[in-house]
Formats: structure tokens, sequence, C-alpha cells
């Protein structure tokens, strides 16, 4: 909510389904999820080019045991072109598409996340062959 308000985003309709435990105790853990899900929201309200409305941008809970929680983030943009996913959280890495920025957006919020002893990672979706999702995983309180 604090994203959308600071940005005034209209080409971007954010979903968040997550009820989960994962709560970071201190404030700099808090500032840097913070920042990771703001730069993937920054980098997805950046490719999204859909000329019929706003593309939805979905973070859901993996329901999970273990000592993470699992959050997949992907929206309902369609298939992406990606030669490599593992190379797009790689500083200056790319995908098909010529972003305006240096590439560095996924990999802040990778350095972000492990800051915090968490990951952040690209796979297939099973619901929809050839796109992705974004799995972030947070340590669980």
């Amino acid at each position: 909510e604090r994203w959308l308000k600071s940005t005034r985003n209209k080409r971007l309709v954010l979903r968040v389904d997550v009820e989960s435990s994962a709560r970071l105790m201190t404030d700099l853990g808090r500032r840097l999820l913070a920042r990771s899900l703001a730069t993937l929201l920054d980098n997805a309200s950046q490719h999204a080019t859909r000329r019929d409305g706003p593309i939805e941008f979905h973070i859901r809970e993996v329901p999970t045991e273990g000592s993470h929680v699992l959050l997949d983030a992907y929206d309902d943009g369609g298939v992406w072109s990606i030669a490599d996913a593992t190379s797009l959280c790689q500083p200056l890495a790319k995908g098909r598409k010529n972003a305006a920025s240096a590439g560095l957006g996924l990999f802040n919020a990778r350095r972000s996340l492990e800051a915090i002893g968490g990951s952040l990672t690209f796979r297939e979706r099973k619901d929809a062959p050839g796109a992705y999702a974004i799995r972030l995983e947070i340590p669980r309180a």
C-alpha cells in the first residue's frame, strides 16, 4: 500500500495473499524486506505495457513447513522471454526486452533478501508453462 501511494502507479494492480509467520524482528530487516518488495514492484511496473489495462501483480504464499516462508510473485502479463532465468539476479543482467535502467533492480532485491537470511530465485510456473514466478524465501519467525 505504501509503494502504491508513493508511486501513484496506474499501470500495476497489486494483490497480496500472505498469511505467514514471516516476522522480522529488527527495523533493518523490515527495511530490507520492504526495499526488496518495492524493487520487484518497480521492475514489474516498468515492464507493464498492456494496452487493454493494467498488469495485475500477485504475491501469494506457498503453503510449506520449515525454516522459511515461501512467496511467489508473478504478473498476469503472459509468457516471458527469458534465455537464462538464473542470470536475471546478476548485476547488469536484463531480460530480452531492453529496460530503461541498467539492470540492477533484481540484483539489489536478491542482495537485500540474502542480508536477512532469505533468497530470491526464478522458477517456471506450473499453471502457465513458459511463464515465470519470482520465488522469495523469508526466514520464518
